[in-house]
């Protein structure tokens, strides 16, 4: 499939299926993978700021902290674009299992104008 389409099949004889490429992980876990990421950046970023202090380098330390405030800035814009990425993954799918069970019901209720009319030709004849 292209970028920004999904493959959706549905199993005429049984009931809907949905393939397993299209099923997505759990977005909140994936917000906390994302999250965990960002702590361990900062965390190390937190332990160079102090080895600079031990180090006798405190004259470049407003640099460096410029440096991990420039970076968690950034950091958070990673963050927020994958919140809103997970968030459009959440409504199309929910809206693609919407289609999904109305596809469904327009069978259902097809079968039954069909042996309605077959019952009624069937009594004609």
């Amino acid at each position: 499939s292209g970028r920004g389409t999904m493959e959706v099949g549905v199993d005429v004889v049984a009931k809907i299926d949905i393939p397993d490429g299209m099923l997505m992980p759990d977005a909140v876990e994936c917000l906390k993978k994302v999250g965990k990421g960002l702590q361990d950046i900062y965390e190390h970023r937190e332990l160079e700021a102090m080895s600079l202090i031990d180090g006798g380098k405190r004259a470049s330390l407003l640099d460096q902290v410029a440096s991990l405030e420039r970076s968690n800035a950034r950091l958070r814009g990673t963050m927020m674009m994958e919140r809103v990425r997970t968030d459009s993954i959440r409504r199309r799918v929910s809206f693609i299992e919407s289609k999904l069970r109305q596809i469904h019901r327009f069978r259902y209720y097809d079968r039954m104008r069909f042996r309605r009319l077959e019952t009624f030709t069937v009594r004609r004849l």
